[in-house]
């Protein structure tokens, strides 16, 4: 049976670009997968990219979304064909193409891709679920600066600066937005909390070079 599905936004880009490859470079994608044995994200997207001649933003879509396909079947009781069709039908709806659109090609990619045994993407997508396994999950950040008047009687000649920090995140799959007011002193918090984060980050993947452990980079754009 055909399952009810509905395409994270995160992962509409990524079938987007899917729908926009010609045959040839479908083709090359999945022959990239097959034999790819590298872990870090970003250079995989790199490499798939280069060969491709697509954008690596666009690549970088379409792994995390690919990476996450195997674990959503496994949660739902589908045949690979079902599954595939229920995609369609969910890009359909979400209108992941406006225009007219012949679907049969991103079938059988998808088709293709879940009968591979794509070792590094099922891995990845592990790591992904891993790394967003939160109530809430980060997607973006901005700084806006600017000048504010302030009038003290019939007085203009004072102003201060003031930065907004704005916050894009997802909860409970809805994209929100938090925004804070900042003044110099937290900036320079914030940037001691952000280096003393980076800075404890190496010292303990230098410490974990000497076990069995292996730090696999997550990157998602």
């Amino acid at each position: 049976m055909k399952p009810n599905l509905k395409i994270p936004e995160g992962h509409v880009s990524g079938f987007r670009t899917l729908t926009e490859l010609s045959e040839e470079k479908a083709n090359q994608l999945l022959d990239q997968l097959a034999k790819s044995v590298e872990y870090n994200f970003k250079s995989l997207a790199e490499s798939i990219s280069s060969i491709l001649q697509v954008d690596e933003k666009q690549i970088i879509s379409v792994l995390g979304m690919l990476g996450d396909l195997h674990r959503v079947r496994a949660s739902v009781d589908a045949s690979i064909d079902e599954f595939v069709e229920g995609l369609v039908i969910a890009c359909k709806k979400q209108k992941v193409r406006e225009e007219e659109y012949d679907w049969s090609g991103l079938k059988k990619l998808l088709s293709s891709y879940l009968k591979m045994d794509v070792t590094v993407l099922t891995e990845i997508g592990k790591i992904i679920g891993a790394a967003i396994d939160r109530d809430r999950v980060l997607t973006s950040t901005s700084i806006v600066t600017d000048i504010r008047p302030v009038v003290l009687g019939h007085d203009l000649r004072r102003c201060i600066i003031l930065h907004t920090l704005k916050i894009e995140y997802v909860e409970s799959g809805t994209h929100k937005s938090s925004y804070f007011a900042l003044d110099t002193r937290d900036l320079e918090k914030l940037r001691k909390g952000i280096d003393d984060a980076l800075k404890k980050g190496v010292e303990l993947s230098e410490i974990l070079k000497d076990t069995p452990l292996l730090v696999v980079e997550y990157f998602e754009d």
